[in-house]
């Protein structure tokens, strides 16, 4: 059938690279996030598995020559349910929640949750995304709550076939009664009265945890191939984060380093890890990237060439820590 995968080569990942590096433990994850863009493949005639066993198989060494810092250049497939893309997404929207957080006064922690229905989930994740918009149009919202973060999130139902969206919402304003919000929420939902209302007293735990799902929405080791390929299809072309209110002060996506003239090459990712516990050099290189400490100049390797970045990575290359 369309929806059986079919047998195609996997790449090996470079000895020694990026990518291997990288998912060493997050193999289930990504032998399930694969069969799910396999099958998208064959559904829908895309080439997205292609970029998907490329993503940071090549990358290399780079250093600062203003600030001695090093970083690590590779290319990224940029898909929602790519393992790897989806932590360095959540890697940055955890510093920009923690950071945001952090200046706020008493910063709450929101659930609203959806009844269990037979409906699809991608007329779930609708139903939901109009009944919070409803929500903050409210006078109760409105008077109580100055701005946040919002995230969506899916869990697979104990009951066969079903899904379990809600939405977790970090955010500050005044105290919000928990019944009163409920009773609201089953108002502008038409029947779910679920709400969840606590107050943060875990900064970096808060934004550590609903940025986990900042670009995939979910955990991709609660579903087989063929439910996680059902949430690729529903929250196509949606966003699963947001921010609303004083929240928009902070930005979710990851910008570039703007002046790449900045950065010379030192070396491949690979060749410094194979060699960084023999060479000198090498391990330096390693340390410095590991702990996010200066490269001094006096280290610099004068046989070796250090190669400027004369211009931005392609759009599927980002800078790295």
């Amino acid at each position: 059938t369309e929806l059986d995968a079919q047998e195609t080569s996997v790449p090996s990942p470079i000895a020694g690279g990026y990518r291997r590096f990288l998912i060493s433990g997050r193999l289930k994850e990504v032998a399930l996030a694969r069969n799910a863009y396999q099958l998208y493949d064959s559904l829908y005639k895309t080439m997205k598995i292609v970029d998907f066993d490329q993503c940071r198989n090549y990358a290399s060494f780079y250093r600062s020559a203003s600030t001695g810092h090093v970083k690590v250049m590779t290319s990224t497939c940029k898909l929602r349910f790519c393992p790897l893309c989806a932590k360095a997404k959540g890697t940055h929207i955890a510093g920009q929640v923690e950071g945001w957080l952090a200046l706020k006064k008493k910063p709450k922690f929101i659930t609203l949750t959806l009844e269990h229905s037979d409906e699809s989930l991608n007329e779930q994740m609708t139903h939901l995304y109009q009944s919070f918009r409803l929500l903050r149009k409210t006078k109760l919202w409105k008077s109580c709550i100055k701005g946040g973060i919002w995230f969506f999130q899916v869990k697979p139902s104990s009951d066969s076939n079903r899904y379990h969206p809600h939405l977790h919402i970090l955010c500050h304003g005044k105290y919000i009664d928990k019944f009163e919000l409920s009773a609201l929420w089953q108002q502008v939902s038409k029947g779910s009265k679920i709400v969840d209302v606590r107050k943060v007293n875990n900064v970096k735990n808060a934004a550590r945890y609903v940025s986990r799902y900042a670009a995939n929405s979910c955990r991709i080791t609660d579903f087989d191939s063929k439910g996680l390929l059902n949430v690729i299809q529903s929250i196509h072309g949606r966003r699963v984060c947001g921010t609303f209110g004083t929240g928009k002060q902070i930005t979710l996506s990851p910008k570039p380093d703007a002046d790449f003239s900045d950065w010379s090459k030192l070396e491949k990712f690979e060749v410094v890890f194979s060699h960084r516990e023999t060479d000198a050099y090498y391990e330096l290189i390693w340390k410095c990237w590991l702990t996010k400490t200066p490269m001094p100049f006096k280290h610099e390797s004068p046989g070796r060439c250090l190669e400027t970045v004369s211009s931005p990575p392609s759009a599927k290359q980002t800078l790295l820590f």
